[in-house]
C-alpha cells in the first residue's frame, strides 16, 4: 500500500470544488516530496482512510482529450499538466468542517493570496520561477512553488553550543532548513530569570547559520538560548536550547 501524503477523516465528503483543492495540495505536497507526478503511468493518488484517488490517465483518446468537468455522480474530468485525469465523482458533503479542516482552509486561502502577490513582485516571481524552472519534469510553476514556501515553515534542526561557555567571541552555530530558503535567523541569550543577556542576527556561513557572542555571562545556570529562523513569507520558528 502507498504511504498517504495527504490523510481525511472517516466519513469526510468532498464537493467537487474541494476534490479540485485536493488535487492541487497534492501538487505541492508532490513537490515538497520531490514526487514526480508525471512520470507515472497511471495517476495514484491515495488519501488514507477515504479511499479517494485518481484511477488512470486518458493518452490519445479523440473522445476524452481536453474533456473537463463532472459527468452525472460517477465521474470527474479533469486537464492535469496537460493531460486528461479521470476520477471518481465525490458524494455531496453534509457535514460542517471541523476546527482543524477550516484552519486549514483559511492557511491556504493565504497561501493563495501569498502566492498571487508573490507574482506581482518581479523580484519574488524571479526567485520562484527559477526555482520551477529548475526541474521543468515536474511542471511546477513559480505560483506553485510560492504557494508551497508559505505552507512551510523553517525547521531549526540543531542548536550547537558545545563552543559557548558565556564569552565573548564564543561561537553558537545553528542548522535550519527550509523547502524554498532560509532569510532570518537570530540568537536571544536570556539568564534564568528571563533578564536579556544579549541578541542578533546568525551569519550565513555554508550549512550553518552561525553567531558569535558580544557579551560576557558569569552565571550560566539555567541560561537559554532561543534561536528564530524566518522565510521569505515571513514563516517564524522558534526552538529553545537550554543550557
Amino acid at each position: 500500500m502507498a504511504t498517504p501524503i495527504l490523510e481525511l477523516p472517516v466519513g469526510l465528503v468532498l464537493t467537487f470544488s474541494e476534490l479540485l483543492f485536493v488535487h492541487f495540495y497534492l501538487d505541492i505536497e508532490a513537490h515538497l516530496k520531490n514526487v514526480d507526478l508525471k512520470a507515472c503511468g497511471f495517476l495514484h493518488l491515495f488519501i488514507n482512510p477515504l479511499n479517494l484517488y485518481i484511477m488512470a490517465k486518458s493518452k490519445n483518446n479523440v473522445v476524452t482529450h481536453g474533456l473537463s468537468g463532472k459527468v452525472g455522480d460517477i465521474l470527474v474530468f479533469r486537464q492535469l499538466h496537460g493531460e486528461t485525469v479521470v476520477a471518481k465523482a465525490p458524494r455531496q458533503k453534509t457535514a460542517e468542517d471541523t476546527p482543524k479542516q477550516k484552519a486549514h482552509k483559511l492557511k491556504f486561502q493565504e497561501a493563495v493570496v501569498y502566492g498571487k502577490s508573490s507574482l506581482a513582485d518581479p523580484v519574488t516571481k524571479e526567485l520562484y520561477r527559477d526555482r520551477a524552472e529548475a526541474d521543468p519534469d515536474k511542471g511546477l510553476s513559480a505560483y506553485t512553488v510560492a504557494v508551497a514556501d508559505f505552507l512551510n515553515a523553517p525547521e531549526i534542526t540543531e542548536i550547537d553550543i558545545s563552543d559557548y561557555n558565556g564569552k565573548s567571541g564564543d561561537m553558537i552555530r545553528i542548522k535550519v532548513t527550509d523547502d524554498f530558503d532560509v532569510k532570518t535567523v537570530t540568537v536571544r541569550i536570556e539568564n534564568a530569570d528571563g533578564t536579556l543577556v544579549e541578541e542578533g542576527a546568525a551569519l550565513e556561513a555554508g550549512i550553518t547559520w552561525d553567531y558569535t557572542a558580544t557579551k560576557n555571562s558569569t552565571d550560566l545556570s539555567g541560561a537559554k538560548i532561543i534561536v528564530r529562523a524566518t522565510d521569505l513569507p515571513d514563516n517564524l520558528t522558534e526552538k529553545t536550547e537550554n543550557l
